[in-house]
């Protein structure tokens, strides 16, 4: 039979060993991306060195032209120059752009008047003439003489007159050019006429063989080439490649990464499975025995500590089991207190010295004001009439508040300076709440403040916000010490002693889905109740 930590162990190293086999193809991968990736950089840029000499070469070529049409030739044709003039003028203009070119000038009829250099020599006359047919304006051909040599051709027409001027550049000013990452180049016409090249791969004869150019990545002769085709312009073509590298040193060098790395993953894999199976093994059979003490009674919790998953499994167990002996005792309390409901809700409302002090008030008030003391009557008999009347477990959030109201109104005729607001939204008038459970928390917001103003100011705020129900009590008073507010935010739920928490107590009894918060504000202290998933029967109080 195979045990547990047996199956874990080969379960862990089958898998360990697939990650370690994924592992070292991707790396392989990466690798080889990352040198064709510098590779490919390395033709983009060589490639960018040739279009930038050949636009450089293209409009010196331009300039000089232009500029000989313009002032040069036209005085030479009109004999306004001698021959020996014109050929220094020629010279310092081709200098002064940094170019190196033969000249011809031609009749319309491809009659040459003038020749500067050898390469008219090999040229074809015809094709000479049939440049001049192009109304005037530059044009540029690739052309073979009759040698093999081949030359860039610039034609313009000489400015007001018949002739036409040839600035003919020699293709071996390309070699001129500087190739930093070794790349390959051809340049060639649309019939695959090379002009120039530095290489001799993919030509034959002087035509290139471009099908195979076309593609940006393939393999030749064993071989791995990179490749870039570009229009320089519309009868030119550049082909740039860059041999990466011999693709059986690739396979090798492949081979012997992934193999050594795989080793190394696998070995280390090995060790990792057994690792795992060995401590988790250990800690699921602590776990085991704990659970059998628990189960015997001989333990109320599972005492296990570790630092893996199983934590996390050990701490919701001992949750479970705190979380019901917690339901246990609070049935408990809630059955011992269901006798003596009705004497704690009305001793949760009134401090003895209120009703005390409140008479006190009424026998000082009615010397001097009879009408202050009838108001004092009248607002203390609702409050205790309220207050005694057990014929309704709930009570309309309106009526409650209006005897709130009456309370804090006894309070305001006691103390000058004190005031109050009550803010209630209209549509909660006739939510049912439990009976003045808010008033412990007006009654200790009046024992503390007065104790350092004479002018507290005391909000009631009931809202609704996104279906959830808000109950906030706020004062202007000396807040909560953080003591206080620690003791009051972990205090049970099953406490009675503390007005508060019972208050709080009361709502959670009749809605379940609700919640306390108590925060110090900017200026005084605010306790907050919200009750949310209020079922449809309870939104309104018959």
């Amino acid at each position: 039979m195979v045990t547990y930590k047996e199956e874990l162990y080969t379960e862990i190293r089958k898998r360990l060993t697939k990650l370690a086999v994924f592992v070292s193809l991707l790396i392989v991968f990466l690798l080889a991306s990352l040198f064709l990736f510098i590779e490919n950089y390395q033709l983009k840029y060589d490639t960018q060195q040739v279009l930038n000499f050949f636009d450089e070469l293209d409009k010196k070529g331009e300039r000089l032209l232009t500029e000989l049409n313009e002032s040069v030739i036209p005085k030479y044709v009109s004999n306004e120059k001698k021959e020996r003039q014109f050929y220094t003028d020629y010279y310092q203009e081709m200098n002064s752009m940094g170019i190196s070119a033969d000249l011809m000038v031609i009749t319309k009829q491809g009659d040459v008047t003038l020749s500067v250099g050898q390469a008219s020599i090999g040229l074809s006359p015809y094709y000479l003439k049939s440049m001049c047919q192009e109304n005037g304006r530059m044009t540029r051909k690739i052309q073979r003489d009759i040698n093999g040599m081949m030359y860039v051709i610039m034609c313009s027409r000489v400015k007001n007159s018949d002739y036409y001027s040839l600035l003919i550049i020699n293709s071996t000013v390309f070699n001129q050019m500087g190739i930093e990452f070794g790349t390959k180049y051809v340049i060639s016409d649309n019939l695959d006429n090379i002009l120039v090249k530095n290489s001799s791969n993919f030509v034959t004869g002087h035509k290139i063989n471009h099908k195979k150019l076309l593609s940006p990545l393939f393999l030749e002769n064993g071989n791995l080439y990179l490749s870039q085709v570009t229009k320089i312009n519309k009868e030119t073509t550049l082909y740039t490649y860059l041999m990466t590298f011999p693709l059986i040193y690739f396979l090798l060098f492949s081979l012997v990464v992934t193999s050594a790395l795989l080793y190394l993953l696998w070995h280390q894999s090995e060790r990792l499975a057994q690792g795992i199976s060995n401590k988790q093994t250990k800690e699921i059979n602590q776990l085991v025995a704990e659970t059998k003490r628990l189960k015997e009674g001989q333990s109320h919790n599972i005492s296990l500590k570790t630092n893996q998953e199983f934590q996390f499994l050990i701490d919701n167990i001992n949750n479970m089991i705190e979380e019901r002996d917690k339901l246990v005792q609070q049935q408990l309390v809630l059955e011992r207190q269901n006798f003596h409901y009705e004497r704690k809700v009305l001793e949760a409302q009134f401090n003895p010295h209120f009703i005390y002090n409140t008479l006190e008030a009424i026998r000082v008030t009615s010397h001097f004001d009879p009408g202050i003391a009838d108001r004092l009557i009248l607002s203390l008999n609702r409050v205790l009439r309220y207050s005694v009347d057990f014929s309704k477990e709930f009570a309309c959030l309106g009526k409650d508040s209006q005897i709130i109201k009456d309370f804090l109104e006894v309070n305001k005729i006691r103390f000058d300076k004190f005031s109050y607001d009550i803010e209630i939204d209209q549509e909660l008038e006739a939510f049912p709440v439990p009976k003045l459970f808010l008033l412990p928390l007006v009654e200790n917001a009046i024992k503390y403040g007065m104790k350092v103003r004479q002018d507290l100011f005391i909000t009631i705020h009931c809202y609704k916000e996104d279906d959830v129900i808000h109950f906030e009590v706020g004062d202007n008073g000396p807040g909560f010490k953080e003591e206080q507010l620690n003791r009051v935010n972990y205090l049970s739920e099953d406490e009675t002693h503390h007005g508060l928490i019972n208050s709080y107590r009361r709502l959670k009894h009749s809605y379940p889905n609700s919640s306390m918060s108590v925060c110090n504000q900017k200026e005084g202290a605010m306790v907050k109740f919200s009750v949310w998933g209020i079922e449809d029967d309870k939104n309104s109080c018959s």
